[in-house]
């Protein structure tokens, strides 16, 4: 049997700012780094999927 937890936030308007230009940047990372990737003519060993 496996056991699941979910958790709810209730941030205030600070937090919600930090948190969208947090997962901006890691959106932004992440998509440079996908980019990156793709124009390669191969992945590194560590990185295919």
């Amino acid at each position: 049997m496996e056991k699941a937890y979910k958790y709810r936030i209730y941030p205030n308007k600070k937090q919600k700012e930090i948190i969208a230009k947090t997962f901006g940047c890691c959106r932004f990372v992440y998509n440079k780094l996908g980019k990156y990737l793709f124009s390669r003519k191969e992945f590194p060993r560590s990185l295919r999927l």
